[in-house]
């Protein structure tokens, strides 16, 4: 953890210390836009995977419900000046539990379990299974 005058810049979020809570001036208070037009709320944090310099998630505020929840970033569609667009509806996202502020494997299990996306360490499993690409002949 890191602290700038007094504030966390960089949270832990696991016991493994693997995903960690930052900022981001790119996507800091952009509009969270659903799949079917709503804006849901505004972009707060991400979740990176430092090791594999990866965003795992987008941590999202509702004001409407005055929660936190995280979004996996493979539920995005795009990134534009204008906001976030996700490929979930407002249904979708309503349903995500709310962000506690921890990020256990259980509680990574239980975000994917109400997104139609693939859990990103399966696709990651499948793709360290394949190997390298085969050279034409």
């Amino acid at each position: 953890m890191r602290e700038t005058k007094g504030r966390k810049t960089v949270i832990a979020l696991d016991e493994d210390q693997s995903l960690f809570e930052v900022g981001s001036r790119e996507v800091w208070q952009l509009p969270l836009i659903s799949s079917d037009g709503d804006v849901v709320g505004v972009v707060v944090r991400q979740v990176i995977e430092a090791r594999m310099y990866t965003v795992r998630y987008l941590i999202v505020f509702s004001p409407q419900r005055d929660r936190q929840f995280v979004i996996p970033a493979n539920a995005l569609a795009d990134i534009t000046a204008d906001g976030v667009v996700c490929n979930l509806t407002s249904q979708q996202l309503e349903s995500l539990p709310t962000f506690s502020q921890s990020l256990t494997k259980a509680e990574e299990e239980e975000i994917y379990s109400y997104v139609p996306q693939t859990p990103y360490w399966i696709e990651e499993q499948w793709v360290r299974n394949q190997g390298p690409p085969q050279k034409d002949n």
